[in-house]
């Protein structure tokens, strides 16, 4: 029986860049060759962010400010920032450092009511079809006082959409492990060193204040982060640091930077935020996949260019990364049924397909559970895949994510699953 399925998905604003909000590691760029580029990891085999392969042989790994021993330590859909040399041709570059900073590591507070969203310390946390979940399949498996690392980004509302999810414990093991959150303060208590974050209350009354100028104190509005070395105590956290938190990066005059997020501020026709990060329109910047008047917040992009004497990066090329809304962006079911090595183009249900550097392609997933990645030159005819893709100029698609998938039996359409 031969099966066709397309589903058209309204995706909400994506995913991207947990760690642009804490692992933005400063560097001197400059038109010398050394830059920063911020995105998802698509994959391995050396390390893929932004349609770049980094060769990543001399790389020093940090993980939450931690050294670790290599790439297994990082998974896919994980944002990272990668300080590199680019290669001529921009297909591929040298990596010096790879950088990965979780947004969120805590207790499951609420479980998901609607497949799409949970309740992390408090916070809500969404997934969409890009979403990559390590240690679970699907959201509705998670429960009260699971323990999950969140990857992802704020939108312009603060809400956060992840990239990645893992399942790290069942409960949290009572050894000292460490959680964090971050956000706003509200509801300042200085004479009880409490405070709240969204719905959780913070009891900072031991805690070490960290980032906080000479002299200056905790107040309402300031954005924070909050590390715990204990189990939720019912609604309140006791704060083992509070951690003063910049609401953007400050970079290097001639910084050459890359950064995949969402569109947080919309300033004027030309200039605009991406993760806190402003962004200011040339008279030759290129567009790929949209036009400057579709700019739009909570929008996906990816943009490039160099850091001026403001901190604004003046933009060299701007890049869709994930459609919103139906025709752009569309999610396929099927068998392949023709492959083009060479270009690397596959045909699903009669349409052509493009994969390129930034193409997440998931394969089976690991002892443990995790989504691991594939390659395309693993691709067959006949096999099953999922397939979310961007609609081109030219009538393509061009591949965001692809995962082998089981299509239903007969059994399943006769007994309506």
């Amino acid at each position: 029986m031969k099966i066709k399925q397309v589903l058209v998905t309204l995706f909400t604003a994506l995913f991207l860049s947990s760690c642009v909000e804490e692992a933005l590691l400063l560097v001197e760029g400059g038109m010398s060759g050394t830059g920063i580029s911020s995105g998802r990891i698509t994959g391995f085999g050396s390390i893929y962010v932004n349609g770049v392969r980094y060769d990543v042989d001399q790389a020093t790994f940090f993980r939450d400010g931690e050294i670790v021993s290599g790439q297994a330590a990082f998974s896919v859909g994980e944002f990272v920032t990668v300080t590199g040399v680019p290669a001529a041709d921009g297909s591929s570059s040298t990596a010096t450092q790879v950088s990965f900073d979780s947004l969120l590591v805590g207790e499951v507070t609420a479980p998901s009511r609607d497949t799409v969203s949970v309740t992390v310390m408090g916070q809500v946390v969404n997934v969409d079809n890009l979403t990559v979940l390590h240690g679970l399949t699907q959201l509705s498996e998670l429960r009260v006082g699971n323990v999950v690392e969140v990857s992802g980004v704020r939108d312009a509302a603060g809400s956060i959409t992840a990239s990645s999810l893992s399942l790290r414990q069942q409960r949290y093991p009572q050894d000292g492990s460490l959680l964090k959150l971050s956000g706003s303060v509200t509801a300042l208590q200085t004479d009880i060193a409490a405070f709240r974050l969204g719905e959780l209350v913070v009891d900072y009354s031991t805690a070490q204040l960290e980032g906080f100028a000479p002299g200056a104190m905790l107040q309402n509005a300031q954005w924070v982060e909050v590390e715990t070395r204990s189990a939720l105590q019912g609604q309140t956290v006791l704060a083992s640091k509070v951690r003063w938190k910049p609401t953007r990066k400050e970079f290097p005059q001639n910084t050459r930077l890359e950064v995949e997020g969402i569109i947080t501020v919309v300033e004027s026709a030309s200039r605009f935020s991406v993760n806190g990060q402003a962004v200011m329109l040339q008279n030759n910047t290129r567009f790929d996949g949209l036009q400057a008047a579709e700019l739009a917040l909570n929008l996906a992009v990816e943009v490039e260019g160099v850091i001026d004497t403001n901190g604004t990066l003046q933009a060299s090329r701007v890049a869709l990364r994930h459609a919103k809304s139906a025709p752009a962006d569309i999610r396929w079911q099927g068998t392949l049924t023709a492959i083009d090595a060479a270009r690397q183009r596959f045909v699903l249900l009669g349409s052509t397909f493009v994969v390129d550097q930034a193409s997440m392609l998931l394969g089976e997933r690991d002892a443990i559970n995790r989504q691991t990645s594939t390659a395309f030159a693993l691709l067959n005819v006949g096999d099953a895949v999922e397939v979310d893709a961007l609609l081109q100029a030219d009538g393509t698609f061009k591949v965001l994510r692809l995962q082998r998938a089981r299509l239903p039996s007969p059994d399943d359409w006769e007994s309506g699953r």
